[in-house]
């Protein structure tokens, strides 16, 4: 039953409920397991992937880190890869093998970056072509985060330098007389 119907049929409030929890329920049943090692200056991933949603699953997008250094980027066999380093979604696709409910591994490739929390999303085909998506967290390359300046040590050295600004443009301003037709 479609959103619109339930909403005809049973007021607002069930259509929005079945609106907002279908992604949650569906990405429960998409699994994606990561296996990290680590070889040298790079990380191996390896991913397993599970499809217990009853639907088609065309593509699956893990976010990396836009521009990040991907390589021997290798699918399962009767799949494909793709990666996009500006948007910074390595892909895989169904070729000629489908996502099934038992794990399929082989999923592969290697970047310089430590391994951090990530997501991913995944497409459904539902059986009359209706196209959905889902995601759910995994691991995968991603940059350093640049901690921030905290706020109080910010503030220990922004207020004096203001203070100390503000005082000599004043000092400038009183020492001008108005009469003396300076400035």
């Amino acid at each position: 039953m479609c959103y619109v119907q339930l909403f005809q049929k049973r007021g607002w409030l069930p259509a929005l409920y079945l609106f907002a929890f279908s992604g949650v329920m569906q990405a429960a049943l998409i699994t994606v397991t990561p296996t990290v090692t680590p070889e040298g200056s790079l990380y191996e991933y390896d991913y397993s992937i599970i499809n217990n949603s009853g639907d088609d699953m065309p593509v699956l997008d893990i976010a990396v880190a836009p521009g990040t250094v991907i390589l021997d980027l290798t699918a399962a066999p009767g799949f494909e890869d793709a990666y996009d380093p500006v948007l910074g979604l390595v892909s895989f696709l169904e070729n000629t093998s489908v996502f099934v409910p038992t794990a399929i591994s082989g999923f592969i490739f290697e970047s310089p970056l430590a391994p951090g929390a990530t997501t991913f999303d995944a497409t459904l085909l539902d059986a009359n072509f209706n196209v959905s998506t889902v995601g759910g967290p995994t691991v995968g390359p991603v940059a350093a985060s640049t901690p921030e300046p905290g706020y109080f040590p910010l503030l220990a050295v922004g207020v004096p330098v203001f203070l100390f600004l503000k005082r000599r443009s004043g000092k400038s301003i009183q020492s001008v007389n108005p009469g003396s037709g300076g400035l």
